[in-house]
């Protein structure tokens, strides 16, 4: 009989979770299971993929008018642990700077925004 599969980690757990949520684009339902293993693990998001990641702010952008904030803290946690080097990277935030620009003023003030705005700054070619 063939040996049980090791269990395994957190990391490749949590990997698994969030891509099944991406498959589903359920935004609100990602960024709150996000936000709860941000809380509760302080490394859960550095320990996702690369392409985990750039799917996360392909989706977190989605319709940026709903669940604001929640989306902005994502995003800009997540746009943090980004190589800055990578081409994919750099049009999948290119496209998000798109997207902020299109937002209020109110919301391009905020805190988080403003966050976002510093973070991407590494981007810029």
């Amino acid at each position: 009989a063939p040996a049980p599969a090791p269990v395994a980690s957190i990391e490749a757990q949590l990997d698994l979770i969030v891509n099944e949520q991406l498959k589903r684009r359920n935004v609100s339902e990602l960024l709150s299971f996000l936000k709860t293993m941000m809380n509760s693990l302080p490394n859960a998001l550095e320990s996702l993929s690369l392409p985990t990641h750039l799917a996360i702010l392909t989706q977190a952008q989605h319709d940026l008018q709903t669940d604001t904030a929640q989306k902005l803290e994502i995003i800009r946690a997540v746009l943090r642990l980004l190589p800055a080097d990578n081409g994919v990277v750099r049009s999948v935030v290119q496209s998000l700077m798109q997207r902020l620009n299109s937002l209020g003023p109110a919301l391009q003030a905020s805190p988080d925004c403003m966050g976002i705005y510093h973070e991407t700054s590494r981007f810029a070619s």
